[in-house]
Formats: structure tokens, C-alpha cells, sequence
């Protein structure tokens, strides 16, 4: 049974900076497919015209 969750960008961040953290078990999950992440356009877009690189 797969689980649907909203991924916000804190989530992807918290998971690089922390290696044992809540946010780095929600990411392995997802690559392994146990969950499903969802991104709204409006967080997609965050990411990509708004990075500071």
C-alpha cells in the first residue's frame, strides 16, 4: 500500500541537513516508492525560478 503525502521544500532540506532525521525517513520512503509525493505547481516553481544558486 503506497501513502500519498504534500512534500514541501522544509522536508527536502531538513532530509539533506539531517542525517537521522524524521525528514530523511519521509525522503528514503519516497525513493523507495512506500510513498507517494505529491508537489503542488506553485512549490514546483518555488524550486526551480526561485533557487538563490
Amino acid at each position: 500500500m503506497t501513502f500519498n503525502i504534500v512534500l514541501g521544500t522544509n522536508i527536502m532540506v531538513a532530509a539533506l541537513q539531517n542525517e537521522g532525521s524524521v525528514a530523511r525517513e519521509i525522503m528514503r520512503l519516497c525513493l523507495q516508492g512506500q510513498i507517494q509525493p505529491l508537489i503542488g505547481a506553485a512549490l514546483f516553481a518555488e524550486r526551480v525560478f526561485f533557487k538563490d544558486d
